[in-house]
């Protein structure tokens, strides 16, 4: 197997497991991302192996969207005592941030405000949800 043939099998391969990290909890985005994915590869299957120009850049497109799948997708999930939608924050979610100050709210850091954490969320709709997002910490990635 040629090493460009290997690179595009490798980046299938990624972009496969970062979705299933992203959305392991999530049967519908399950589905559609893997509709998507095997769509985009299937789209660009006659490129050329010699043409490695486009095949770096769309090799690039794929760690891109990788990357921002695991930094910039965040769900969150209805806690049905509270009513509240929480929140899983990941380290891959802390990463590269621009601001240095960015402090995850928990129960010992929300004691410290004055008053209580909320996170203002508007729908698709562009209505406000009726219930306020809470954000946990996770350890683990």
């Amino acid at each position: 197997m040629s090493t460009a043939r290997s690179r595009v099998f490798a980046a299938y391969r990624k972009a496969f497991r970062a979705r299933k990290e992203v959305f392991s909890r999530d049967a519908l985005a399950m589905r559609e991302s893997r509709k998507t994915i095997r769509e985009e590869f299937g789209k660009n299957r006659h490129i050329a192996i010699a043409d490695a120009t486009q095949l770096e850049g769309l090799l690039s497109m794929v760690d891109e969207a990788v990357d921002f799948l695991k930094h910039g997708v965040m769900q969150a999930e209805r806690n049905p005592q509270s009513g509240n939608f929480v929140a899983k924050v990941t380290p891959d979610h802390m990463q590269d941030i621009e601001h240095a100050n960015v402090e995850v709210i928990t129960p010992e850091s929300a004691t410290r405000l004055s008053e209580p954490p909320a996170v203002d969320s508007t729908c698709k709709s562009g209505t406000t949800a009726e219930k306020p997002i809470v954000v946990e910490s996770s350890k683990s990635s």
